[in-house]
Formats: structure tokens, sequence, C-alpha cells
């Protein structure tokens, strides 16, 4: 894999700018109102620096992706931070059904309704699944289910859910259940 000079600085800068936009973001929010495992450079030479493990003061392919994986990582946790806050509608810290209900109607009244049906009703049925065990989630139960959803579609564990490993995952929920099939008396 080759990474040349001006796709590395690109990329740093990208990551630069994204936590940037994160600690702006943070700063207009209450300090409990930010996502705790977020980091937040402020720029493209502390990036740089952080993902320049052995201090070379160059970024080797394997430093790169590393460096890039852990930005894609943050920002999953940040979307999944800020999800959660627009649906507290009433900020008290938890999110009932009821709320994400309300979300989805919104999201889908803003996309001109559930997309032709081509999405086979699975935002429905994740919040339906979300909160069949209790009337109300916290963003810790919020966070620790929908990492539960990508390890199960990360089939082979290596942190990384490609679109085969989805499309499997995504077969292998809609599959009916194995029925038992029954025993004559003996």
């Amino acid at each position: 894999m080759i990474i040349t000079r001006k796709i590395a600085a690109s990329a740093v800068c990208i990551a630069a700018v994204l936590g940037a936009t994160t600690l702006a973001q943070a700063q207009t929010r209450p300090a409990s109102a930010a996502p705790a495992s977020a980091s937040q450079p402020v720029g493209a030479a502390e990036v740089f620096a952080r993902w320049d493990k052995d201090h070379n003061k160059t970024l080797s392919p394997e430093e790169f992706k590393a460096g890039w994986d852990e930005v894609q990582a943050n920002l999953l946790v940040y979307k999944l931070h800020e999800n959660f806050v627009a649906m507290d509608t009433n900020k008290d810290g938890t999110v009932t059904k009821a709320e994400a209900d309300q979300a989805l109607a919104q999201f889908q009244s803003m996309r001109g309704g559930d997309n032709g049906g081509r999405g086979g009703g699975r935002m429905q049925r994740m919040i339906d699944e979300a909160f069949a065990g209790a009337p109300s989630l916290t963003l810790q139960q919020f966070e620790a289910q929908a990492l539960a959803r990508f390890d199960a579609a990360d089939l082979n564990h290596d942190g990384v859910v490609t679109a085969a490993e989805r499309q499997q995952a995504r077969g292998q929920q809609s599959a009916p259940a194995p029925q038992a099939t029954p025993t004559a008396p003996q």
C-alpha cells in the first residue's frame, strides 16, 4: 500500500477538522452532554503527532491506518451520542420507546416515507428490539446495544464490518428460526 504525502496530509487535515468540529460542538453543550470517549484534537500537527507512534516524524502505512481507524471509531461514538441526544426530547438522560418512535416518524417524514419499503421496517424492528426489555434506555445502554449489533455483524471479529458481512448478518436476522421436529413416542 502506497500512501503519498498529499493523501496522508489530506487525511490528517480531515481528521483535524473532524476533531476541531467535535471540540467546537462539545463546547456549545454542557460538559455532561459531551461523549466521554471522543478525543478532540485541535489541529493537524496534534493529530499527526498522535498518529506518529514511533515519533520519527513520518507516518508508516500502519500508523496511518491505525490513526484513520481511530478517527472513524470516534466519529461513530460521536454520532451515536448525537442520535441519543436528539431522541431525548425531554432531556432527562433517557430515551423512551415513544421518543424513539417519534424520532423515527420525523426521520421518515423528512425522507418522504420509509424508503418505499426497501428498509423492510428494519429501523422499527431495531426500536422494538431495543425496548423489548425496558421502557427506556440510558446513553450507556444505547451505546452498548449499538456496539453489540456491530459485534454481531462483524462475523470474523476483525473490527470491520464489510458489505458482505452486513448482508450475511441481515440474512441471519431475517431467517426464520428452525422448527424442532416432533419425535415419535417410544
